[in-house]
């Protein structure tokens, strides 16, 4: 927030430096909030298109554009720094869900939104106030670069901090974001269910054979029942796939989704519409003779 509306206290030394009325000098904060505005949709595509990471590090790149001032030997090259800004701040913000999504759990969100708000307000606060004290010390044009240099060190601390999760080799790599992509997942989105076996309904034994015995006929229905459900997907034209990933991670899945604590997360089953060119990969067939002994 530092150099949203710093340029503000500035406009009377800006309109005598360049020879501009009020109306012109107003469009560095005006043509500004027009510019974040109009790129916040492009901003969101390109963090879908390039990750979230990358968009945020191009787009504190172009916040950082204030460095320049000193350059700007006309308002219209001020202005243009103003624009990238403005293009920066709306990149880094449609990247900024995805980056909250995969850095905290979903209880914390409320928090830390409020918290980069916040955040937010009290930098455009504090450069109102002491933009113009700045710029008598240094001048307009290097108090402007000043801030600048806040953002750019922002990113250098982003990149050493910031860290997305290591694809490991050979791992499934989702398609690259497309305007039909967008149009297929909103017309047509997916759903993930999570399967969890609960002790509601289950036989309650003193021992503990038996009640190891009963949460395995439990874990048999359970398996039954997401056959059954795959069977069913595929008689409705629907894609399904079945993860086990959730009984390695169980506290994990728990804790993200907020559920009970007696849930025992056993599978995800992914559904959907099948992609057109989708074609079922050949599985080798059972071996009958390995598998069946005759007593």
């Amino acid at each position: 927030g530092l150099s949203f509306i710093a340029v503000a206290p500035l406009f009377p030394l800006i309109i005598d430096d360049y020879g501009i009325d009020n109306a012109t000098a107003s469009l560095l904060v005006g043509g500004t909030a027009l510019a974040f505005a109009v790129s916040t949709i492009p901003g969101g595509l390109i963090a879908a298109r390039f990750g979230w990471w990358r968009a945020t590090l191009a787009g504190g790149l172009l916040m950082s554009a204030m460095v320049l001032a000193p350059l700007a030997s006309s308002f219209t090259i001020l202005l243009g720094l103003r624009l990238l800004f403005a293009a920066g701040g709306a990149t880094v913000m449609g990247a900024l869900p995805s980056a909250v999504m995969s850095w905290f759990p979903l209880r914390e969100l409320p928090v830390v939104n409020g918290t980069n708000i916040v955040g937010q307000s009290i930098g455009v606060t504090v450069s109102v106030f002491i933009v113009a004290g700045l710029a008598g010390l240094v001048g307009w044009r290097e108090s402007l670069m000043v801030f600048g240099l806040v953002s750019l060190a922002g990113v250098g601390v982003f990149m050493l901090l910031a860290r997305t999760p290591e694809v490991p080799v050979g791992a499934p790599i989702s398609p690259a974001f497309s305007p039909t992509l967008l149009l297929s997942v909103l017309r047509d989105p997916p759903t993930l269910l999570l399967g969890c076996l609960a002790g509601e309904g289950l036989n309650v034994y003193p021992d503990e054979r038996r009640t190891r015995a009963e949460w395995t006929m439990a874990a048999h229905s359970f398996g039954a029942a997401l056959q059954n459900l795959l069977l069913e997907a595929s008689e409705r034209g629907l894609g399904a796939y079945w993860m086990a990933a959730p009984l390695y991670t169980p506290d994990e899945v728990r804790r993200v989704l907020e559920l009970p604590e007696a849930w025992r997360p056993q599978a995800f089953i992914a559904l959907g519409r099948r992609s057109a060119g989708y074609r079922p990969f050949d599985r080798p067939g059972p071996d009958l003779e390995g598998s069946l002994i005759e007593r």
